[in-house]
């Protein structure tokens, strides 16, 4: 049976410190044939100079340079300039098992039904020490779009899918400053079927500089893909307001309640309202909002406090 091609996708924007092991975890997978192809989003660091090492070194390591444009352009110029029958996504700071790819390939080839696969794995620290498990949730699999529409955890560096699968549905929504991830994974569940691998075979490098530490902005654009996935997807299966309300209080609460947590109480009580407001009846909310009016010194005696009783 003759081996198909699998292209990853990275975009790279000043990522000078992860890079190289990055690349060499791509490079070191059991499965070929294997191209990467990167785009060097306009690093001003030295991402340039380890890619040019690594492609005169590698045949089927390749990269662009542009202006810096985003993450989602430069994936979709990646997606582009690629070859691969399967495609892989991976951020220039995240890290694999070796066998990764082989397993993907393998499940996809063995499930001509299923349009994308992601994997469990391992959030990790900047020097790669193990934090904790995706915890990944099994809902997300099969015909799951109406869950995906609510919520998404879904991670990029675990995912493959078929290149006839964004040839149908399209690439990365350009516009989307964050969760662009989340906008196409649902547009892919809505026409195709979804599954997961349980074994650890990604992580996730938790830093200062990743998209997730900046609540405001993911949370600006969160609100921005809700209403692009209900416009793109609006009549699939009788879509209704029902469900765009239920994503929309899952992005209110989930990130008033991050705010709370970080003593951002303002911001923390506009969540919070907004998702009583969808929600009137749900009695942990007022919980929450009672607290956003609480000084950041009663809010660490209370923490000791419950601490202290769960010992």
């Amino acid at each position: 049976m003759e081996m198909m091609l699998v292209s990853v996708v990275i975009p790279a924007y000043n990522a000078e410190s992860t890079l190289e092991s990055t690349l060499d975890s791509i490079l070191a997978q059991t499965y070929a044939p294997l191209e990467i192809v990167i785009v060097n989003d306009g690093s001003i660091d030295r991402t340039k100079e380890i890619l040019d090492s690594y492609s005169h070194k590698h045949k089927n390591v390749k990269y662009f340079s542009q202006e810096n444009k985003g993450q989602s352009y430069a994936r979709n110029r990646a997606i582009e300039a690629s070859e691969g029958e399967f495609v892989a996504f991976m951020d220039a700071d995240d890290i694999w098992e070796s066998h990764k790819l082989e397993e993907q390939v393998k499940f996809l080839n063995k499930n001509p039904n299923i349009g994308m696969v992601y994997t469990e794995g391992y959030t990790i620290t900047e020097d790669g020490a193990r934090i904790a498990p995706f915890d990944c949730l099994r809902e997300f699999t099969g015909d799951c779009y109406e869950q995906l529409a609510i919520e998404n955890s879904i991670i990029g560096s675990t995912v493959m899918t078929r290149r006839s699968v964004l040839d149908d549905v399209g690439c990365f929504c350009e516009s989307l400053g964050a969760a662009e991830n989340w906008n196409l994974w649902l547009r892919i569940s809505s026409k195709y079927k979804i599954d997961f691998l349980p074994d650890c075979l990604s992580y996730y490098r938790k830093h200062g500089g990743n998209m997730t530490s900046r609540k405001g902005h993911m949370l600006e654009n969160r609100l921005i893909a809700i209403k692009k996935n209900f416009e793109m997807t609006f009549d699939y299966r009788g879509q209704n307001r029902k469900l765009e309300n239920a994503s929309y209080y899952q992005a209110y609460s989930s990130f008033g309640r991050a705010f709370l947590g970080d003593f951002e109480f303002v911001q923390a009580r506009s969540n919070i309202l907004n998702a009583i407001k969808l929600r009137p009846l749900q009695l942990q909310l007022y919980g929450w909002l009672v607290q956003t009016f609480l000084s950041k010194g009663m809010h660490m005696r209370l923490r000791k406090l419950k601490s202290y009783i769960k010992k």
